[in-house]
């Protein structure tokens, strides 16, 4: 499969669809899914795209995956109704990610530039 590419304004788009749908005000929102307001509606704009665990949370409280929004399926949703009464928020343990990143990178036998061309074109 090739490398998808998320779609940041068919995810906003979608998010404000069932914000409007469920009739809280973007600080509702915002407070029920512990992303800020400003990340949300700037994610469209910005060049280096947005945080990887605020598009999990985003795609999640649609019911939905974050491939959907770049061309795949990404296989059966989350349960978004569950994960709304919750509570529960998917971050991510970066210390983890790193350990297990170096671990396979190492195993490899690439640079940790080889690894950034591999997964972001742009450069380490």
């Amino acid at each position: 499969m090739g490398k998808l590419e998320l779609d940041p304004q068919a995810l906003y788009d979608a998010v404000n669809a069932e914000r409007r749908a469920r009739g809280l005000t973007w600080t509702e929102f915002s407070r029920e899914v512990r992303i800020s307001t400003t990340t949300i509606k700037s994610m469209t704009k910005r060049k280096w795209g947005i945080e990887l665990d605020g598009v999990i949370g985003l795609a999640r409280w649609l019911g939905r995956t974050v491939e959907s929004f770049a061309g795949g399926d990404g296989g059966p949703p989350p349960n978004a109704s569950s994960y709304a009464r919750s509570g529960r928020f998917v971050r991510f343990n970066t210390a983890a990610l790193y350990v297990a990143l170096n671990e396979e990178r190492e195993r490899r036998r690439l640079t940790w530039e080889q690894v950034a061309a591999q997964i972001w074109p742009v450069g380490p």
